[in-house]
């Protein structure tokens, strides 16, 4: 082979290489989504204060001394949450999102409990993407405000195995996917979450210290009712 031929060889190497190791960055693009509100874009430094419900139970699936550990909740809500335009060009959602009804669904029989049955997030931020290759696929990103925790989950039990209790932390990177087509307008609008949807857009959640994946939908509504997408 010349020099010339392998030269251009290693290039390709290298470069898919970059492209495997920063597939995170790939799979999500930041730029390009703005928020449409009752049929104009949303003026940035302006708000819309929106809530959001969960649509039927969600869990939260990890393990915990290499046990499987199971969490459901049945209700969300975000609480002082809104919508704005970022420098006209990035829609963005604010708010801190509480879960309550939660229940530990393994290990089995209810003995153990998350205190409070409820989890409160920190404040998060939102980032309402594309996800690449895929224009007319919203892709959300979850980050917390400050640092890397989501939130704290406290487990406890007289009867819980002990592995299982304590406080851990709830970190990493979470995405969603819109259920509707970006420039699609309604009064409502439902996200989706599951494995499949956090791994191809580069996230990665983590319970403690192992891996943890969230599945569920969630709806979205203006307070105001209007009407409300994004688009590219």
């Amino acid at each position: 082979m010349s020099l010339k031929k392998l030269g251009v060889a290693l290039l390709a190497v290298f470069v898919l290489g970059a492209i495997a190791a920063n597939g995170a960055f790939a799979a999500f693009e930041e730029s390009g989504g703005t928020w449409i509100v009752g049929g104009s874009k949303l003026a940035e430094g302006t708000h819309e204060a929106i809530t959001t419900e969960s649509v039927g139970k969600l869990s939260l699936e990890t393990e915990v001394g290499g046990s499987p550990l199971d969490i459901t909740w049945a209700k969300t809500t975000c609480v002082s949450c809104f919508i704005d335009n970022t420098a006209g060009t990035v829609a963005t959602t604010m708010g801190v999102w509480s879960t309550t009804e939660v229940t530990v669904s393994q290990p089995a029989g209810g003995v153990c409990k998350v205190k409070g049955g409820e989890i409160k997030t920190k404040e998060m931020t939102t980032i309402v993407g594309m996800k690449s290759g895929s224009p007319t696929i919203d892709t959300v990103k979850f980050s917390p405000m400050e640092g890397t925790t989501f939130a704290t989950v406290t487990i406890e039990g007289a009867e819980c195995p002990a592995a299982f209790v304590g406080t851990f932390k709830l970190t990493g990177s979470q995405f969603a996917e819109g259920v509707s087509a970006t420039g699609t307008f309604a009064t409502s609008q439902n996200i989706k979450m599951n494995k499949e949807i956090n791994a191809s857009a580069g996230g990665e959640l983590k319970f403690g210290e192992k891996p943890a994946i969230v599945t569920g939908e969630f709806k979205s509504t203006l307070t105001s009712g209007k009407s409300f997408g994004t688009e590219k």
